[in-house]
């Protein structure tokens, strides 16, 4: 369940378990929580989609379920150019592994903390020795031993500097029955995801894969909801086979 995001020291949430804050939800619709964010869905479209430009579309229709067109957080989430976020993400990505990133790390965490995406802040990258090749939980978050250098996603820090600092809290305080999570979860954990994963299929397989037998990648937001958004190995490179854990 993802919890309201507060303001937190440097790689608190990388060390430790999240802490409870205050739901977003009352808790009689937690059961139907993966049901009305379509966590099933988004992790459908990440596995399955052809692009990213496909894939945004198809996490769009997900999203204006909930919050139709005409509201104002539209207007900012059509002028995000996901696509062309992957370059400079691929790059960034290939430096970490090449100049970062253990060899014999076997679980990358990869977190979200939109709250300070307005003072630059990007992807958390921790990396771990704790995961089971053939496991498919992602507890090895919990044990990251080694931080990289913020990976860049302009398209993410874009539409958080509008949320926190250009009226976005308030677009939504105003607007009775709306729920940013719904928003959230399919746009911003869901495209996030989908520029990664290219990026990470990009990535020289034997650098993506260092010493391990298998590397497992978790992605979502630092203070809450992560998935499993894949794994490598050195057979078959970057798999995404997206679950919530």
């Amino acid at each position: 369940m993802r919890f309201r995001p507060g303001r937190v020291e440097a790689h608190e949430s990388k060390l430790t378990r999240p802490k409870p804050r205050t739901p977003l939800i009352s808790p009689g619709m937690s059961e139907n929580w993966g049901e009305k964010h379509g966590h099933e869905r988004i992790t459908q479209i990440l596995r399955d989609a052809d692009s990213i430009a496909s894939g945004v579309c198809a996490l769009e229709t997900i999203a204006e379920r909930s919050v139709p067109r005409t509201h104002a957080v539209w207007q900012v989430l059509t002028g995000l150019k996901w696509s062309e976020d992957l370059p400079g993400l691929r790059d960034a990505v290939a430096e970490r592994f090449a100049h970062c990133v253990p060899p014999e790390a076997n679980g990358i965490y990869l977190g979200l903390d939109g709250l300070n995406m307005p003072d630059g802040k990007g992807i958390e990258m921790g990396c771990s020795s704790a995961h089971e090749a053939g496991a498919t939980d992602i507890e090895f978050i919990f044990n990251c031993n080694v931080y990289c250098r913020d990976l860049p996603l302009p398209s993410l820090a874009r539409f958080y500097t509008w949320y926190y600092r250009e009226g976005g809290i308030q677009a939504f305080d105003g607007s009775t029955g709306f729920d940013l999570l719904c928003i959230e979860f399919p746009i911003c954990l869901g495209a996030s995801a989908l520029v990664m994963r290219e990026a990470l299929r990009a990535t020289d397989r034997d650098r993506l894969v260092g010493s391990t037998a298998e590397r497992s990648f978790a992605f979502g937001f630092h203070d809450g909801d992560m998935l499993r958004l894949g794994r490598a190995t050195r057979e078959g490179g970057f798999i995404c086979d997206a679950s919530f854990a």
